[in-house]
């Protein structure tokens, strides 16, 4: 990806009341372009995430629901594991609730470039992120 790092539309989840769950699409890097354009195109909504993630070899983008995690396959074998990903308010918040009802944390929350995830096993065996979005440094609100 050229350009900016990282920019979003809604740079923070803060204010969520209700998570967002996110329709995963693992892809080989050559097919992000178009898949964006894909779903921009199937939806009537415009990209509104997109960044590198170059410590994990990845290049990501969201348009609505869908997430988009463009790669090697070896760098997207780690993540083909993991059946959906959940945008929450709070990471705190989604753990206790996981705990409650049965689930266990395998990933403590760490630092992501769009903020802070965890990996959590719900009672019914999936694998679920959960994500928290805060504003970052050097982020942009929009792509031109």
């Amino acid at each position: 990806m050229s350009g900016p790092t990282l920019w979003r539309s809604r740079p923070d989840s803060s204010a969520r009341e209700q998570p967002l769950v996110m329709i995963r699409r693992l892809l080989p890097a050559a097919q992000l372009e178009g898949a964006i354009a894909f779903y921009e195109g199937v939806l009537g909504e415009r990209c509104d995430l997109r960044f590198d993630y170059p410590e994990m070899e990845l290049s990501l983008a969201s348009v609505g629901a869908v997430l988009l995690i463009a790669g090697s396959e070896r760098a997207l074998a780690p993540f083909a594991a993991t059946d959906a990903t959940l945008l929450v308010a709070s990471l705190e918040e989604a753990a206790a609730r996981v705990r409650a009802g049965g689930g266990e944390i395998v990933e403590e929350p760490k630092a992501v470039p769009t903020g802070r995830n965890m990996l959590a096993r719900h009672p019914d065996g999936a694998l679920v992120e959960y994500v928290e979005h805060r504003p970052q440094a050097g982020e942009i609100a929009a792509i031109t």
